[in-house]
């Protein structure tokens, strides 16, 4: 993920079917959700254990020779299987073989949708419990301990089901990426996840009877931030708490150096207004954690200000990686020096890990990171579709 502490994980697949197909099951009326593994695309490809079949919008099938591998592309206001016009909308549902949409495997249902500009969206139907298994293990490393590892789940199941009250009406509930959760299907799958997730199963963090705002981030740097002053919404359970953090191989501190002019192109894309030159930047507000809560770049044709998290965006967050940070002249540029990574709200994930070390759990965990919510089975929940922070409002970021 992209503020997350997980990167790339290996692929282990024999020892997890059997988890796949148990968390895939459960009682009847299993939760689903929809998820956006490909947003924007002209052409992808589909590969299968078995032979591909394509189904129409009413469920019927398509009678297409597509053999294991076919590519699905973009044409005309509609999509294309091969040289075949297809419509507006394919589905493929797997069947026990595996499901690959540009080589990730895929579990459930897979729509394939014309969307506009000529472009086309995939969208991975699959089992909530299923998804969040999915989710974990590129969130966090499984190696952790496994109290972490159910922590995370509970955040991953309570977010992605949050999403998905808020996006009822829209073609997808989540994409798959660090703008909210990273999710690759199956190719990541991991027997101790999955038994992280069997066993939190159905849970969510809850907040006097609604879904809590489950935000995460890899690295607080000792202190988490107030929520108000990230997102200008404040949350009675996302307030600023002291974190002891186990970081193991992580620098705790990180520097960057961008030249002025490359600085000025990245702030022009992101929509700041002028032509000028960047002559300094500078903190214009710090919240009580330390962070900046205002950046003010000076230009030659005057000041401009934006917000911390705003200015973190344009230049890059895997850059910049917190908004604890110093800013210093350096040649013709500037150097940034920071601590943590993350927007520093919620459950610090290096924080929870040194709490499992001290044989913490995970309801242990989320009180301390959430405090005042408790972890609720989702069928007691209160189903409520309104916005409380943005569906940009990244949970990692």
């Amino acid at each position: 993920m992209g503020e997350s502490v997980n990167g790339k994980m290996p692929r282990v697949m024999g020892a997890v079917i059997a988890g796949l197909i148990y968390l895939a099951s459960g009682a009847a009326g299993a939760e689903t959700i929809r998820v956006a593994v490909v947003e924007k695309a002209k052409e992808v490809r589909l590969s299968s254990s078995g032979p591909l079949r394509f189904l129409d919008t009413k469920g019927a099938l398509l009678a297409l020779n597509s053999g294991r591998q076919t590519s699905v592309r973009a044409q005309g206001g509609g999509l294309a299987v091969g040289d075949q016009p297809v419509g507006r909308s394919v589905r493929l549902r797997s069947s026990g073989e595996s499901l690959a949409v540009d080589g990730v495997s895929y579990p459930g249902e897979i729509e394939i949708r014309a969307a506009p500009g000529g472009l086309l969206q995939v969208v991975n139907h699959v089992d909530i419990e299923t998804y969040v298994a999915g989710v974990v293990p590129r969130e966090v490393p499984a190696a952790w301990d496994i109290e972490v590892l159910k922590a995370q789940a509970v955040l991953a199941r309570t977010y992605a089901l949050s999403l998905r009250q808020r996006s009822a009406g829209q073609a997808f509930h989540i994409g798959a990426g660090v703008d909210h959760q990273a999710y690759s299907g199956e190719s990541a799958l991991h027997p101790k996840v999955q038994e992280a997730v069997r066993s939190t199963r159905g849970e969510v963090l809850a907040f006097q009877g609604e879904l809590a705002e489950a935000v995460y981030h890899a690295y607080c740097g000792g202190v988490t931030e107030n929520a108000a002053d990230v997102w200008g919404r404040s949350f009675p359970y996302l307030q600023s708490v002291r974190s002891e953090c186990r970081l193991g191989d992580t620098p705790p501190t990180w520097t960057y150096h961008v030249e002025a002019n490359d600085l000025a192109r990245r702030l022009r894309a992101a929509g700041v207004v002028f032509s000028g030159a960047v002559t300094a930047v500078e903190p214009a507000d710090l919240s009580q954690t330390g962070r900046i809560r205002t950046v003010r770049v000076r230009t030659s044709e005057g000041p401009r200000e934006m917000r911390g998290i705003d200015f973190r965006k344009a230049v890059g967050p895997d850059l910049i990686k917190s908004t604890r940070f110093t800013i210093e002249p350096e040649g013709g540029g500037f150097r940034f020096a920071g601590l943590g990574s993350g927007h520093g709200v919620g459950l610090c994930q290096h924080g929870a890990r040194a709490m499992a070390d001290g044989k913490a759990g995970y309801r242990e965990i989320l009180a301390r990171y959430f405090p005042g919510t408790a972890v609720t089975p989702w069928s007691k929940v209160k189903r409520n579709g309104n916005v409380r922070m943005t569906r940009q409002a990244v949970p990692h970021d």
